[in-house]
């Protein structure tokens, strides 16, 4: 409680949410664990490298980096750290205004009335709940028969009835 503030929620009554405070507090947790990350590299001896690759052989990667240069690099072992990245679905395509991603939300200056959110497997109903505990309202569309389609049904029952409250 002593620490709400730093957190983005202000326990004033009522109680309020200062969502540009959420913002701040996700940037210096994201720095501080890109710092550490990258440390621990520099420690270990790892090389990194971030851009577009692909595999030219079994034991050569050939990396497109974000400044534009180019690398060939050879090893017995690559590990190649995709990450994630949401899903595009043609019919709503991204605009980052109107149809946004997961990305595209953590930017938002403010937060929206309300929400429709296609997709209701774990990443979507993440937001849902987090939206909705933040007093945005939330419609969510699933074209499977149940939330959590790709979980068990009893995990799915339960989060589909928490949804519903």
């Amino acid at each position: 409680m002593k620490h709400a503030d730093s957190l983005g929620i202000n326990l004033s009554e009522p109680p309020t949410i200062d969502w540009q405070a959420m913002l701040a507090r996700k940037d210096k947790i994201i720095s501080g664990l890109v710092s550490g990350i990258r440390t621990l590299f520099k420690n270990h001896g790892v090389e990194y490298y971030h851009g577009s690759g692909h595999l030219t052989s079994k034991n050569i990667v050939h990396i497109e980096q974000d400044d534009k240069s180019e690398d060939e690099i050879e090893a017995e072992n690559i590990i190649i750290a995709t990450g994630s990245r949401p899903v595009d679905i043609p019919a709503f395509p991204l605009d980052g205004l109107n149809v946004l991603s997961s990305d595209h939300l953590l930017e938002l200056d403010r937060l929206p009335s309300s929400m429709i959110i296609v997709g209701a497997g774990v990443i979507g109903c993440e937001w849902a709940f987090m939206l909705a505990y933040l007093d945005v309202r939330v419609e969510m569309v699933e074209m499977m028969s149940r939330a959590l389609p790709m979980e068990d049904v009893m995990s799915s029952t339960i989060i589909s009835r928490e949804l519903k409250k």
